[in-house]
């Protein structure tokens, strides 16, 4: 539920096509994880993956972003980073 009202509400006037989120477990916590193809500044598009924490009343965001090209590559690369992500205190 959370995840659809984040995607309905996200604008983005870069954005290229649908938003696509769902609920998110990692070690950093449960959160979302919202991706979109977004216009990459030289021509094209790009291929865009957020991750959102909420951690003791504060909201935070990972952001990677690959050409469409190479999305299928990074994606193991991505996810591993989020799953490096951890709050220590």
């Amino acid at each position: 539920q959370g995840a659809q009202r984040l995607a309905a509400e996200w604008r983005l006037e870069n954005r290229v096509g649908p938003v696509a989120c769902a609920q998110a477990s990692l070690p950093a916590g449960a959160g979302v994880r919202c991706s979109l193809t977004t216009k990459a500044p030289g021509g094209g598009n790009d291929a865009t993956v957020l991750y959102f924490f909420r951690h003791r009343n504060a909201t935070y965001s990972l952001t990677f972003t690959s050409s469409r090209a190479a999305q299928a590559a990074n994606a193991r690369l991505f996810a591993a980073a989020a799953q490096s992500f951890r709050f220590t205190l």
